[in-house]
């Protein structure tokens, strides 16, 4: 088994629970002071040219990036995710233990195929009734979270969906920028969001299972 596969692993088992490890993690590496005791033994740090594990390699590799004083760390569940100064962006994951399990650089820019899975994601947003297209695009363990929800499986994803269009009318969703794309199926895209008189911005990063579905979203309403 590979090691991104191993880590994504990880990532499923975590679930979402509160943990500040993620932010801790980041803003440490903000002040120039990276705490690699918030690395698990085992943490994978995946980049474009691929993955390496243990918390010394990772701890290795992360010493070396400074994300700017100014930079704000956006974090929530057992997630986080902070840019650096050529833009390119961190992202951290904990098992909802006080541990980071895997961290993930994506670089500053890049347009990538959007994998099919993603590309269905994406288009059951804008859906009133997203459930069939989910059917070819969620993973039956995926889950989906961002500053204020938590969904778990296709069932609860697609209601979060369908209930917002029947909120909103004119919900709509575009894609804002191109997709970035690492090894190991780890994915990142801006969008936009309309919901009435509301505009939101954010970015989504995830992960696709063995089959190539969604595993997991971590929704940001930060814009990149």
């Amino acid at each position: 088994m590979s090691r991104v596969a191993i880590a994504l692993g990880v990532l499923l088992a975590s679930g979402c629970a509160l943990d500040p490890a993620p932010r801790k993690l980041l803003d440490g590496l903000k002040a120039g002071a990276l705490n690699a005791e918030l690395l698990a033994p085992d943490a994978t740090l995946v980049t474009a040219d691929g993955a390496v594990t243990g918390k010394a390699a990772v701890a290795s590799g992360l010493a070396a990036l400074h994300p700017p004083a100014s930079a704000a760390v956006a974090a929530h569940h057992d997630v986080a995710r902070v840019d650096l100064a050529d833009r390119s962006m961190l992202f951290a994951k904990s098992d909802g233990r006080g541990h980071v399990t895997t961290v993930l650089l994506f670089p500053p820019s890049g347009d990538d195929p959007i994998p099919p899975a993603v590309k269905a994601y994406q288009e059951a947003w804008t859906q009133p009734y997203p459930y069939a297209l989910l059917e070819h695009a969620w993973s039956a363990r995926g889950v989906y979270q961002d500053p204020l929800v938590d969904a778990h499986g296709r069932a609860e994803v697609g209601r979060m969906i369908a209930d917002l269009h029947k909120s909103y009318d004119d919900l709509a969703m575009s894609n804002v920028g191109t997709l970035q794309l690492l090894p190991g199926g780890f994915f990142t895209f801006g969008w936009r969001f309309k919901m009435g008189s509301f505009l939101i911005n954010g970015l989504d990063v995830g992960f696709l299972d063995a089959e190539g579905k969604v595993a997991l979203i971590s929704g940001f309403f930060s814009p990149r």
